[in-house]
């Protein structure tokens, strides 16, 4: 993430340079709005989805002790121990099918608003609703003060996404070689 933001700065400079030099006033700031709100927007992405993750890990290591789905239809009483309940599951192999997905549509009907909007944290973490806006209300700025140059606009929203593809691929070929 360091590498990304260093390899972003250094970026936004040659061509926050370039567009002084080549363009005019408006040129620079359809460039930085546009980067700046693109690069705010890969940042918090990134944050949520590592933040999401964290979450889910955190659930699955206090999950464990807890007995699987399979084992809580088949014993909900825990009577079996776990070596009897491996015997008897190969016995019922017919039944599984249908036991996952009886499992699967109550799982299905279980869902409410509440749960969703607790699975989609990520979408809606206050940092990315944040970085959405700014783009927004650049662009409506640019627009209105008559400042902004689309081509230069659209160009500059591509660059960072580009450049955190390229180093997040050359970070994993780098992981893969020394591995």
């Amino acid at each position: 993430m360091k590498k990304l933001l260093i390899t972003l700065l250094i970026i936004n400079a040659i061509f926050a340079i370039l567009t002084m030099i080549w363009g005019g006033k408006s040129t620079l700031l359809s460039f930085e709005v546009a980067f700046v709100s693109s690069s705010l927007i890969i940042f918090s992405s990134f944050k949520s989805y590592e933040n999401m993750v964290k979450t889910r890990v955190a659930l699955l290591e206090s999950a464990k002790d807890e007995p699987d789905a399979i084992n809580k239809i088949e014993d909900p009483y825990q009577l079996y121990d776990d070596e009897d309940s491996s015997s008897n599951s190969i016995d019922k192999n017919d039944n599984i099918k249908e036991i996952l997905d009886e499992e699967k549509r109550r799982l299905k009907s279980n869902r409410d608003l509440k749960k969703s909007i607790k699975e989609s944290k990520s979408f809606f973490a206050p940092l990315k609703i944040v970085s959405y806006a700014l783009l927004a209300f650049g662009f409506i700025f640019l627009k209105r003060e008559g400042s902004l140059e689309i081509f230069v606009y659209l160009i500059s929203l591509a660059i960072p996404i580009f450049t955190a593809v390229w180093v997040l691929m050359n970070q994993e070929l780098k992981n893969v070689k020394t591995a």
